[in-house]
């Protein structure tokens, strides 16, 4: 299982393993539970059905081609069936390929190929189904942006369209009218993109005008994302991620416009209020909560350590991201779905090596929370070693840690004995030393922080408690020494070191 950091989802069920950095496909079922389809290590589609209780119901591979496929995009229709789209082929040579299936993964019918052969895939499909069950598919080639319509049955009803020459990167949403809002970026310069939205009646084929929403300036070493469409009842919003190859850093940016007009327009950087890094953004419609949004952040975890992490939030509640997972690995693309009962299913990945991830399931149903977040003799054995681990890892911090303060110190001290003979401080000489050689190891504190304090480097604390620590102890060995007749060199020394180091791990540890 993998950890969770919100009280209201469950733990991560891992369902499958796949090669590659793409988000699943996710459906909730029409009698509960979901459906997650991806690409398995075989480079093959796999597909999983979870029960209501996160119980993974069926998994099994797909026979719907003997290429390479990618990008799966999943749809359940009214009567159970599964509408799949999906690319396969190589970056030279690729089509987009529709099938529908039975509940348990068989063919209805034999799959079928959308897109000219002539003209290769450049970016992941994108299917939508209408209330009549018609399902849209969108697709980038060589091109533009194509557009075909199945019926609930499979078959084809439109013929490819090109809907927008030279664009890249289809988004696509159905509103409650069932017309389509698509957003798509295109090209205007090397380093500059512009984002349009076009509403599409999918039944008369009628486009409307197509709008500006943004435009996108890179630097050099940048990329833009995919694109994402969200929908409320008034408010339309598309979002565009930048990768930044040079900085390691990533953002995002929305345009929020009227669906009356998508004129009127706002765009706004994407502003996380835990994380930073935001990627693989994705939306849903939850009836209770508005339009929620899913994607992957870099947030510290409790030793200050930043990694991806999924979090979900209400875009229009503006409130702080929740974030799902606590996972000690990069949690990525996640893929968000909502059922009937405003119960939310979560699907993402987990990075596990080289080139390799884990599919992982979680929900706020609260069947799957049972079941997933009992406690098990796993997880308590997990919890044991782990307490060892972190226990011994301390134990082995703490050591070296009090090596860097002691030793150096001592071995002067040490020095300064062998050349003097003296042990005790009965003269002034004596009482010098030992000072000069207190305020070397109260220095070395500062100079040498522990690891286990690095989390508040950037706090004034990071100063502090050195400071606090030494005058206290200094306290401390001056009344020691002064109800002695005699004091022993090496004794005032071990004891100020001690106590100011010990006082200084514990207000680290406590931090």
């Amino acid at each position: 299982m993998i950890s969770r950091a919100s009280e209201a989802w469950s733990r991560g069920q891992v369902v499958g393993r796949t090669s590659v950095k793409r988000p699943a496909a996710l459906q909730v079922a029409p009698d509960g539970g979901a459906f997650l389809i991806w690409r398995n290590l075989e480079k093959r589609l796999e597909l999983a059905r979870i029960g209501e209780d996160g119980e993974v119901l069926l998994n099994r591979v797909l026979s719907v081609g003997a290429g390479e496929a990618r990008d799966p995009q999943l749809q359940v229709v009214a009567d159970g069936r599964l509408s799949l789209l999906w690319h396969e082929g190589g970056q030279r040579r690729s089509t987009v390929r529709y099938v529908l299936l039975e509940p348990d993964g068989t063919l209805v019918d034999q799959p079928q190929v959308l897109s000219d052969p002539a003209s290769p895939i450049l970016d992941p499909p994108r299917l939508v189904c209408d209330g009549d069950d018609r399902c849209n598919a969108l697709w980038a080639d060589q091109a533009g942006i194509q557009w075909a319509v199945l019926s609930a049955g499979g078959r084809l009803l439109k013929a490819p369209t090109l809907l927008a020459p030279e664009g890249r990167f289809p988004a696509v949403r159905a509103d409650n009218q069932d017309r389509l809002h698509l957003a798509w970026a295109w090209r205007q310069r090397a380093n500059v993109w512009v984002i349009h939205h076009v509403v599409l009646d999918p039944v008369t084929g009628a486009l409307g005008q197509p709008q500006e929403l943004a435009q996108v300036f890179l630097r050099h070493g940048q990329r833009l994302g995919e694109l994402t469409v969200g929908l409320t009842q008034e408010t339309g919003y598309v979002w565009w991620g930048i990768q930044d190859y040079a900085g390691g850093s990533s953002s995002s940016e929305y345009a929020r416009f009227s669906l009356e007009s998508s004129r009127q327009r706002e765009v706004e950087p994407l502003v996380l209020r835990r994380g930073r890094n935001p990627a693989g953004v994705v939306s849903v419609m939850a009836p209770q909560t508005g339009l929620l949004v899913a994607l992957s952040e870099s947030v510290p975890d409790s030793a200050g350590v930043a990694r991806s992490q999924i979090a979900v939030f209400g875009l229009e509640q503006r409130v702080r991201e929740d974030v799902v997972t606590a996972s000690s690995q990069a949690s990525l693309a996640p893929t968000l779905a909502v059922d009937g009962r405003s119960h939310l299913h979560l699907a993402w990945l987990e990075s596990a090596g080289f080139r390799q991830y884990q599919v992982a399931y979680a929900s706020t149903a609260p069947q799957v929370t049972e079941n997933y977040n009992a406690l098990t003799l796993l997880d308590i054995a997990n919890g044991m070693f782990s307490s060892v681990f972190r226990l011994s890892t301390l134990l082995v911090t703490l050591v070296v840690t009090l090596m860097k303060w002691v030793s150096i110190p001592f071995l002067a001290l040490l020095g300064y004995h062998l050349v003097t003979s003296e042990e005790t401080l009965d003269t002034v000489r004596s009482r010098v030393a030992i000072v000069t050689v207190l305020v070397v190891q109260v220095a070395l504190t500062f100079v040498l922080p522990p690891s286990i304090g690095k989390g508040v480097l950037w706090s004034s604390l990071r100063w502090t408690v050195p400071s606090v620590s030494a005058v206290a102890t200094a306290l401390l060995t001056a009344g020691f020494v002064r109800r002695r007749q005699e004091t022993h060199l090496f004794g005032v020394f071990f004891l100020f070191a001690a106590v100011n180091s010990v006082l200084q791990m514990v207000a680290f540890l406590l931090l």
